[in-house]
């Protein structure tokens, strides 16, 4: 009998995290083979390596085919949120067959989680909707618990950044970071596509950008002000090599989470400073409060229709004529 894990609860079967790299341990020779120090990608590997296309009997079984297949294809940001959530689920419902799940058992987890993070609990119950569509088609399960449960619901982050706040905190910022503020503001794009901006990226019609998440391909035309971001960017040092717009001191890509430490030590001066804190991704939404139309914002910021960035990303009072 398999021993039980004490750490790293979310790896799937014979996968370990070892000195800060993944290796599957083979079963029979138990022999360690490397899968990378990148879980991403280490999960790809893990992939091909085993027999991913093995009956799926317990949840645990579908939510490990879910990790292994479908998560590496997602966003950086997504895929970040989503494998702790994977990990919660699994423990909540790993040992049980997916047909076994009620609806009503499925409310009591998100009432139990909403109790104390409604935010959580609807991305969890939206996951796990997610999940049973993977079941179904792989043949785990027969039907989807979770369609028709009426998820909690959660309001809208409405912080807006004010010129006043923005301008203060990009005094405060690195060369670095001031790019990426730079460039969030005048694109609207999220942090994981402005780390992937390389000179590549740089066309003669304009910026391109093929987004992570839709994949959604968008062609921000030269204006005075990005020209000037871009001519910044193209400044940091060091030179050479100096393939990504925005890169580190040592002149390589920043990763996700390099990046969030670099702004969240920008939010302490802020915060010494007497600015309100705000998130990077409070940009994105500034970007689109302050465009001249709903319908530019919603371009901007690559939605397939208005509601999306109204819903979430508008946070000015909505302009609006009065009759006469």
């Amino acid at each position: 009998m398999a021993r039980r894990r004490n750490t790293n609860k979310h790896l799937p079967q014979r996968m370990y995290l070892k000195h800060g790299a993944y290796y599957f341990v083979e079963a029979g020779t138990e022999r360690w083979i490397p899968l990378g120090r990148e879980y991403t990608n280490a999960m790809t590997k893990y992939g091909e390596i085993t027999d991913i296309d093995r009956p799926c009997v317990t949840m645990k079984d579908v939510i490990d085919r879910y990790r292994i297949e479908v998560l590496p294809k997602k966003a950086a940001t997504t895929h970040k949120g989503e494998a702790p959530q994977l990990t919660r689920l699994a423990n909540w419902c790993g040992h049980v067959q997916p047909d076994e799940i009620t609806t009503q058992q499925i409310y009591r987890y998100m009432d139990q989680r909403a109790r104390k993070a409604p935010a959580a609990a609807k991305h969890e119950i939206t996951l796990l909707h997610h999940i049973y569509v993977k079941a179904i088609r792989w043949g785990a399960a027969s039907q989807n618990p979770v369609a028709g449960v009426e998820k909690p619901k959660s309001k809208p982050r409405d912080r807006y950044v004010t010129d006043q706040e923005f301008n203060a905190v990009r005094r405060l910022a690195s060369p670095q970071v001031r790019v990426a503020m730079d460039l969030a503001l005048l694109t609207g794009l999220r942090k994981g596509d402005l780390l992937n901006l390389t000179r590549d990226s740089l066309t003669k019609d304009g910026l391109l950008v093929h987004t992570s998440k839709t994949g959604k391909g968008l062609l921000f035309e030269y204006t005075p002000a990005l020209e000037e971001a871009l001519a910044a960017s193209k400044k940091l040092r060091p030179q050479v090599p100096g393939h990504f717009l925005i890169r580190t001191k040592q002149g390589n890509q920043y990763t996700p989470d390099g990046f969030s430490t670099n702004w969240q030590k920008l939010m302490r001066k802020a915060k010494d400073a007497g600015i309100e804190r705000f998130t990077f991704h409070d940009i994105r939404s500034k970007s689109a409060s302050d465009s001249a139309s709903l319908g530019e914002a919603s371009e901007r910021l690559g939605h397939s229709s208005t509601a999306l960035t109204k819903k979430a990303y508008y946070r000015k009072a909505m302009p609006v004529k009065p009759l006469k």
